[in-house]
């Protein structure tokens, strides 16, 4: 079939090239040999064609002449001074030759410049030649903003946390929230991962999220940003899934215009959405959680809604006392110590007490506001 069809075209170079491909394809050594051939027409019948070109190059790389490709390489890059496939090729065939590596990575890091798809292959390529050396890593990517973003991105997979951080944060900001963005919130679940919430707060702010946050503190506390079940961050409030109890916002308010509001009419035990909200916290430090709250409900004896504090681990550090019938704003609050040992994250959480049966009957309203956590 592939004779057939050069013979009938025997002058098209979409031709040879198209059988140039498929016999590299077979993977079978003649026609290795051939398909080399068929490129080789192919950039004969098309020589300024630099797709054809780069492909020639490749061709010749893969048969190991190495003189050859690189003149091909070097034609093709003359044909497309400014395409980041042809920079990148060429720069991945320079750094396997001796003693390329500032040419091949002033071509990698300039493809990456142009195309942030090549950037974690650059980032890689650079931590990989530098043998790990992180300096030596950022000398040979130069001035490649998203190649550095990438690259922090892939020292915390290695669990080269401060390394990450600290390259995230030489990177200009005009570009944390513009075209490095995505490689910002790759980095922020990246640290949310590996439990470094204090770093994630950092680099969620470099890409301005709305609302901004801070450590120690209780993101929209008061609730006038409103809720979510689809919160952006877990810095957010969070509420689970469910039908009870309905969730809503109130124009009724401790302080400020709204507070959040609980509606409860459930017997079931497994029928309660918790709201809650991560913190990132200073580990050794003692708190204080306080809220306001007024107050309807009527529940079974061993049924009550509280505070729970939690470790990012979900083990309970202390819990608040329970929310009893008030008809005025009162305060509910929960002093506690994160334990200088664990990650530097704590999840607050408004809940209800596990009873100890199938039927958990709870039924009135809530009215809760100006959520704060106070380091003492």
């Amino acid at each position: 079939m592939i004779p057939l069809l050069t013979r009938l075209g025997p002058d098209d170079p979409q031709t040879h090239f198209a059988a140039a491909v498929l016999l590299d394809k077979t993977f079978e050594p003649a026609d290795a040999a051939a398909s080399l051939a068929e490129f080789k027409r192919a950039a004969e019948l098309s020589p300024n064609n630099y797709l054809v070109v780069l492909a020639l190059a490749k061709a010749y790389d893969r048969a190991g002449d190495r003189d050859l490709a690189n003149a091909e390489f070097e034609r093709a890059l003359a044909l497309a001074p400014n395409y980041a496939d042809v920079k990148f090729a060429y720069g991945n065939f320079l750094l396997r030759g001796n003693g390329r590596e500032q040419e091949a990575f002033a071509l990698i890091s300039s493809a990456a410049q142009s195309r942030p798809e090549y950037a974690s292959a650059a980032a890689t390529l650079a931590l990989e030649t530098a043998d790990q050396d992180i300096g030596k890593a950022r000398l040979l990517l130069g001035d490649a903003p998203a190649a550095r973003a990438a690259l922090a991105v892939y020292l915390l997979t290695k669990g080269r946390i401060e390394d990450a951080a600290a390259l995230w944060n030489g990177l200009p900001e005009s570009l944390k929230t513009g075209e490095l963005k995505p490689s910002g919130e790759r980095l922020a679940a990246k640290l949310l991962e590996a439990k470094q919430y204090r770093l994630a707060v950092a680099v969620l702010n470099d890409l301005k999220v709305q609302p901004s946050l801070a450590v120690n503190t209780v993101t929209n506390g008061g609730f006038e940003n409103g809720v979510s079940a689809a919160a952006g961050n877990v810095f957010n409030w969070t509420i689970a899934n469910g039908r009870e109890p309905q969730i809503a916002l109130a124009d009724k308010a401790h302080s400020g215009k709204v507070s959040l509001y609980f509606v409860f009419d459930s017997k079931r035990a497994d029928a309660f959405r918790t709201v809650k909200q991560t913190v990132a916290v200073e580990p050794g430090s003692k708190y204080r959680l306080s809220a306001f709250y007024t107050s309807e409900l009527r529940a079974a004896e061993d049924v009550s809604m509280h505070f729970v504090i939690e470790d990012a681990a979900g083990t309970a550090l202390a819990a608040g006392p329970p929310l009893s019938l008030n008809a005025d704003w009162a305060e509910t609050a929960v002093e506690f110590t994160v334990p200088a040992d664990l990650p530097d994250g704590i999840v607050i959480k408004l809940t209800r007490d596990d009873c100890h049966s199938p039927i958990c009957p709870i039924t009135g309203r809530l009215w809760l506001d100006d959520v704060t956590l106070t380091k003492k």
